[in-house]
């Protein structure tokens, strides 16, 4: 084999060593996720805007705002969980009410102060009910017979008619109605009345998939009460029964009855705006949407669109767990989602930002 030599006296060149080269570091402009937690796009083909995870940053329009943290505001008298808040909102004064392990405490500033005692059960449903007589804060909890607060102390309301007591309360038409526990039907009370003799109103009829009646809620077309106030009959299979009219036992006249997911939850229904958003195991789905579009098709509109493969495997896992419930915080733009990991343990919110639609999820706040 033959070696070839370079001499410098040969008149050949010796090769030459390239000159190592360092790299320059070039600057990017990564834009804030202004639009939230996306949970269902592919990484490669997601707007920049987005994040694949977004915890305890919430997106405002133009920047991200990292979370908040949280202060006590009361201690109990004991170990057990605080499954409701109910806040009493009278003339002149607000009060708020604690139910934890059977008892409900009044908690509007520490300490807390014992009212209520021997309860089956801490999980109310509750509203705010105008009568000539005054200002009353109502609650059911399926187990117990409704109780009131009148603004200076709890009583027991007495309801005759039904077999089961009441699940979930409603204020419609200047009515309280009733679901009553396992059963198809709702229960309505006279005009202006807090107790007293009710009377049914069967649905069994219109759920032609079976279930029980879940929810009862109040749709308002125009944003406020009125005439043209609907009632909405919720079931455990998702089938929704409206009403409209003013008298229950005259002039009552359904509208339709609506397929969707079945409801998460006895809190499955909350009033945002005009309209009612609907927890299900299809996401969080505005009413006026969810009757023009077919159920496969609903996803799309959900609120729950941007994070809904979350939304479903939360559902899968989460479902039965107490503790699901969407509020309204149009104070801070904020729609929160509470989702129960572990029943009165450990908690997650999703919560949405109501000017953009984006969301984030809060985590480390265990709160049922």
């Amino acid at each position: 084999m033959r070696k070839l030599a370079y001499t410098t006296g040969s008149g050949l060149q010796a090769p030459r060593v390239p000159v190592p080269v360092h790299g320059v570091a070039q600057g990017a402009s990564v834009p804030a996720p202004v639009e939230g937690w996306d949970a269902v796009s592919p990484i490669a083909a997601m707007d920049p805007k987005r994040a694949v995870r977004l915890d305890n940053w919430f997106p405002q329009p133009d920047w991200v705002e990292l979370r908040r943290g949280f202060i006590r505001h009361a201690s109990l008298p004991t170990t057990e969980p605080v499954e409701t808040l109910m806040a009493y909102e009278g003339v002149a004064t607000r009060e708020l009410f604690a139910s934890a392990g059977g008892s409900i405490y009044e908690v509007t500033s520490s300490p807390a102060v014992l009212s209520v005692s021997g309860l089956t059960n801490s999980r109310f449903q509750y509203i705010n009910f105008a009568t000539t007589g005054g200002l009353f804060l109502y609650g059911v909890n399926g187990a117990d017979d409704p109780q009131y607060f009148d603004g200076t102390s709890w009583a027991v309301a007495t309801i005759t008619g039904m077999s089961n007591p009441a699940i979930d309360v409603n204020a419609h038409k200047n009515r309280i109605w009733f679901v009553e526990a396992d059963s198809s039907s709702a229960w309505y009370l006279p005009v202006d009345s807090i107790q007293g003799a009710a009377t049914e109103f069967p649905l069994g009829g219109l759920f032609t998939e079976g279930g029980h009646l879940r929810a009862m809620g109040t749709w308002s077309v125009d944003a406020g009460d009125g005439p043209d106030d609907y009632a909405v009959f919720l079931s455990s299979r998702g089938q929704v029964a409206i009403y409209r009219g003013i008298n229950p036992s005259s002039d009552f006249v359904l509208v339709g009855v609506f397929d969707m997911g079945a409801p998460i939850g006895q809190r499955c229904l909350t009033r945002v705006g005009a309209d009612i958003a609907i927890i299900s195991i299809d996401g969080v789905v505005p009413l006026s949407r969810a009757m023009i579009f077919e159920r496969a098709a609903v996803q799309k509109v959900a609120l729950t669109e941007r994070i809904q493969r979350v939304m479903n495997q939360s559902a899968r896992s989460y479902g039965n767990n107490f503790g699901w419930q969407l509020i309204s915080y149009p104070k801070g733009t904020r729609a929160i989602l509470n989702v129960p990991v572990i029943e009165n343990e450990e908690q997650q919110q999703y919560v949405m930002n109501t000017l953009s639609g984006a969301w984030c999820r809060f985590i480390g706040m265990n709160g049922s």
